[in-house]
């Protein structure tokens, strides 16, 4: 986990809110989808979405469009339930 000053600092390079210099613009999603999780050895598996535009990519394709902005990329942990 990162320290507070590590936090802080950190803090100057988030966009600036256009309207009030003194604001930080945060954003936050969820991503819901009706994916099942493949299972190796009785536990699902975490699950990787990319949203793009456009058709089937390959992976240095995929990566290539998020470097550059184009796509974005969730990773879907398991839900891990107690037996």
């Amino acid at each position: 986990m990162p320290s507070a000053r590590t936090c802080v600092r950190n803090l100057g390079r988030l966009p600036r809110d256009p309207f009030h210099d003194g604001r930080a613009v945060l954003v936050s999603r969820e991503a819901v989808t009706d994916v099942a999780p493949v299972e190796r050895d009785g536990f699902q598996q975490p699950v990787v979405l990319i949203d793009h535009s456009g058709g089937p990519a390959d992976l240095t394709e995929s990566v290539s469009s998020f470097e550059k902005r184009e796509a974005g990329v969730v990773v879907a942990a398991p839900v891990h339930r107690p037996a």
